[in-house]
């Protein structure tokens, strides 16, 4: 299926589910107008509520601050508590002193707040100061007090249930006023009256109906179920919440320990709803054939330019390397496309590029073939050299050019990855024996080797280049004869320790990182292996935690150590003719010297 066909089919398969998708929309937003109805009916509570909360915090603050003044509350009240300011049904100079006191200040404080119409200070034994008679059935306020916790009262004001008042010479709009109490404690905690102030009760109701929406129903009642204020008359909402005309939700206002019961019409806001609902599926189904014929218009042109793509990568498999493909677009497909010629031209260049090295190399295997000299006609030559010497009785010269024989047959042999501990060490020996002969180095070696270490199979060529090291930093400065190089090998649990040491000139850290990372050759290097060379492949074959490292304290010494794991001949096989092909050549080596 071309991707013509592939983007219609989509396309197709995209329309219908939209369809589906806007049938089953339309069919569930008529269940979603009745949650929205619930949030807008808690959304009228809320701002209803919210409404009226900043006054009420404003009345607990002033309630809050009358019941804590210590000088005109707190104090005059414990002192009427404390004393006898009553002989004989007359009242005292005490009594007298502090009711002033009291009076004075709630009167000052009386019409701080346009919706308080009152303010009351009760003390426990039952005298009360007024600043004004608001109230005409106190019993009914006691009464209310005493049903409520004293904890509560204590810590916070407490809104109490309305309370009938004579509003002809109050000039207020309301024949009820709603009493918010807190208790007035002492300097021991203990209660010796309470602060009343009266709320006028025609703000409560103005502040709700505002907010409400046209033709809800409301209630507010407290946590004695006690009703506090009312629109549609004392009988519980609760009994209509199944009614179908109205969406019933309630609302709890715990700061007032207040319940809010509304229910709002939704014939209104039903149909608002659905005409907003028609208007939407038209618009859906009108942005949808638009967005149709957009969708198979570019699905037409993407795949003609993926079509003339594609016929490119066909001439291009084909071995045409000429080949370009241009786009008029700018999209991504553009930039795939200046990708692809740019990757074209790469691999034109690549491929002369390679054929030119090609024939480079050629030419240099060629001419190095040309150049090269059998290394077993260059050990041949050595073993006939020795025998001259040793007939010319120049003995001093035959150990000389067999130990360069030694080294000649094991480089014959680089293929091998893994010899035994033992012929290392005869390479090593054949090194150093030669670089005594040098004359440019003086020194002694000590070996301090493990019998069952020298059939262990370690990677080759990994000494020499160190003991080179330990000669080149070591000793090239010092013609001492103290001059020491230690070697030494030991086998530790499950791994094989090698140190090569020397008490030479010794290195700074900065030294032995330049040394295990630049690892510069000296003219009389005896290979091109370097340390960095060594730690690579100890790396490379052995793998973590086996490796090399130094150790040095300058003008002292340097410790290069060697930790590598323990392998057999069973693990290295491929080292075994190799092994017996240099004891084949050191009994020939051994049977010349002796002749």
């Amino acid at each position: 299926m071309t991707i013509r066909r592939k983007l219609f089919f989509l396309c197709t398969i995209l329309a219908f589910l939209a369809l589906l998708v806007t049938g089953v929309w339309y069919q569930a937003a008529r269940d979603i107008t009745s949650i929205y109805l619930n949030s807008l009916s808690k959304s009228a509570m809320r701002d209803a509520y919210n409404a009226f909360d900043y006054i009420l915090t404003d009345t607990k603050h002033m309630c809050t601050m009358i019941a804590l003044n210590e000088e005109n509350v707190v104090e005059p009240l414990a002192a009427i508590e404390n004393n006898q300011v009553e002989q004989n049904g007359v009242l005292n100079s005490i009594y007298l002193q502090n009711q002033r006191k009291i009076k004075e200040y709630i009167s000052s404080m009386n019409g701080y707040k346009y919706y308080i119409v009152g303010i009351d200070i009760v003390s426990s034994k039952g005298y009360r100061f007024s600043s004004g008679h608001i109230v005409q059935n106190y019993d009914e306020l006691s009464r209310m007090i005493a049903e409520t916790n004293d904890q509560v009262l204590s810590q916070s004001m407490v809104m109490m249930s309305p309370l009938h008042v004579d509003s002809t010479w109050l000039c207020l709009s309301s024949d009820f006023v709603v009493p918010s109490v807190r208790a007035i404690l002492d300097v021991n905690r203990q209660i010796v009256g309470y602060a009343v102030l009266y709320f006028d009760y025609s703000v409560i109701e103005q502040m709700f109906t505002d907010n409400l929406p046209l033709g809800s129903l409301f209630q507010v009642q407290n946590d004695r179920r006690e009703m506090i204020f009312t629109n549609c008359g004392d009988t519980p909402m609760q009994l209509y919440e199944t009614d179908k005309d109205y969406v019933y939700s309630t609302y709890s206002a715990p700061a007032a320990g207040w319940t809010l019961h509304m229910m709002i019409p939704s014939a209104a806001y039903t149909q608002e709803i659905e005409h907003s609902l028609y208007c939407s599926l038209a618009l859906t189904l009108a942005v949808f054939v638009l967005t149709f014929g957009v969708a198979t218009a570019i699905s037409r042109q993407i795949s003609g330019e993926i079509a003339g793509f594609r016929n490119a990568m066909h001439r291009l498999g084909q071995g045409d390397l000429d080949v370009r493909y241009q786009v008029s677009t700018r999209d991504e497909i553009a930039v795939m496309a200046s990708t692809f010629n740019h990757m074209v031209a790469r691999l034109k260049k690549l491929m002369n590029e390679v054929a030119a090295y090609e024939r480079q190399k050629q030419e240099m295997q060629l001419k190095l073939l040309q150049a090269q000299i059998n290394p077993h006609f260059v050990s041949n030559t050595l073993n006939v050299v020795a025998w001259m010497a040793k007939v010319q009785h120049a003995d001093n010269i035959v150990p000389l050019t067999n130990a360069l024989s030694r080294l000649l047959r094991s480089v014959m042999h680089q293929h091998e990855n893994f010899v035994p501990l033992s012929s290392e060490l005869e390479y090593v020996k054949s090194y150093l024996e030669i670089m005594e002969y040098s004359g440019n180095y003086l020194f002694e070696v000590d070996y301090a080797v493990e019998e069952e270490s020298l059939q262990l199979f370690i990677p080759r060529f990994i000494l020499q280049p160190v003991v080179e090291n330990a000669l080149v930093h070591g000793f090239s400065r010092s013609l001492s004869s103290n001059n020491l190089l230690r070697i030494a090998t030991s086998v530790q649990e499950d791994r094989l320790c090698i140190t090569i040491e020397d008490n030479g000139s010794g290195m700074t850290e900065a030294q032995i990182r330049a040394l295990l990372t630049e690892g510069g050759r000296t003219e009389v290097s005896v290979s091109s292996i370097g340390v960095p060379n060594v730690v690579q492949r100890i790396r490379m074959y052995c793998t973590e935690p086996y490796g090399l490292q130094y150790t040095s304290e300058p003008g002292c010494y340097t410790r290069a150590t060697f930790t590598l794991p323990i392998l057999h001949q069973a693990e290295a096989p491929e080292s075994a003719a190799l092994q017996q092909e240099r004891m084949s050549h050191d009994e020939q080596d051994s049977n010349r010297n002796r002749g």
